[in-house]
């Protein structure tokens, strides 16, 4: 089981899906928004509250951490707080695997946790946010010709210090038993899953009723 902590501190932007009035208050005591992290105790609170995380929860196999500006962090902050962050997994449990989404990851980011220790993997979009393409990209978006975002980046080099994997994002999609997917409508509720001998009956269902999307 990997855990994924994507969102570092809340700072509005692209981090409020464009809901009215998540960006405006930011830092501000609002309902259903996150505040009360800051960036005088963003490090002290990252690092107790991911001790207490991997103490509670001892199963882990894996974490993922989003890296770039989209969990909150800016640029000066990065190197630091993940500095900090890596030195935390090592102390607790210095055998998880730890992956690194890969938009934006510059390489220092990658060589301080690989000298701290950690048995580090860098993740990356395989299709972008696309899922069920018959193919591999061959090109990236003329707009991140040398942005480090989706593919394969500039990750397959000779003599690579870490592992390198692709990951299918299906945020806008359901993917059934049998692999199909179709998109998500509000009248279809999501099949049920469960073990044992009604598996084969909820498969054959979700085959009869899977659409695959145009």
């Amino acid at each position: 089981m990997i855990a994924a902590i994507w969102d570092h501190i809340y700072r509005g932007g692209v981090q409020g899906g464009g809901i009215p009035g998540a960006s405006e208050n930011a830092g501000k005591e609002a309902p259903h928004l996150v505040f009360g992290v800051t960036a005088e105790n963003l490090v002290p609170y990252t690092k107790a509250a991911l001790l207490r995380f991997l103490e509670v929860f001892p199963e882990l196999d894996g974490l993922q951490f989003r890296m770039h500006g989209e969990s909150g962090l800016k640029r000066e902050e990065m190197e630091g707080f993940w500095h900090d962050v890596f030195g935390i997994i090592h102390e607790r449990n210095p055998n998880i695997r730890v992956d690194l989404r890969a938009k934006e990851l510059p390489d220092s980011i990658i060589n301080d946790a690989l000298s701290q220790g950690l048995k580090v993997r860098v993740t990356t979009k395989y299709w972008m946010e696309q899922m069920g393409m018959p193919f591999h990209p061959t090109h990236i978006n003329r707009q991140n010709q040398r942005d480090r975002r989706h593919g394969y980046a500039d990750l397959l080099r000779y003599r690579r210090n870490t592992r390198s994997i692709g990951v299918c994002g299906t945020a806008a999609q359901r993917a059934f038993c049998s692999g199909a997917i179709r998109t998500t409508s509000s009248d279809s509720p999501p099949p049920h899953t469960s073990t044992g001998p009604q598996l084969r009956d909820q498969r054959d269902a979700c085959n009869q009723d899977a659409r695959v999307s145009a």
